[in-house]
């Protein structure tokens, strides 16, 4: 997913939440998400790919397909247990 798609996504959220609570002030809007438990589109798709991450690690085939292909993982820094089968 490309950076202008995040955004784009973003700003679909920004404008529910305006017609859903009449609020247009980032400050506000920030804090709605926060009491309702929404995050930025970006921080949700690495919430995702670490969980996956996480199940495949569960997994000796999984395990084995990252020890072959994940030196280079983008999002690896993000991922509790990465690490730890070195």
């Amino acid at each position: 997913m490309s950076s202008s798609d995040i955004r784009m996504l973003d700003n679909c959220m920004n404008r529910a939440m305006y017609k859903i609570f009449g609020v247009s002030e980032r400050q506000c809007q920030e804090l709605i998400k926060l009491y309702v438990g929404l995050y930025d589109v970006k921080d949700m798709i690495v919430t995702k790919h670490c969980k996956f991450i996480d199940s495949l690690l569960g997994n000796m085939d999984g395990a084995n397909v990252l020890l072959f292909h994940g030196f280079n993982s983008v999002y690896g820094s993000y991922c509790s247990g990465f690490f730890t089968l070195f």
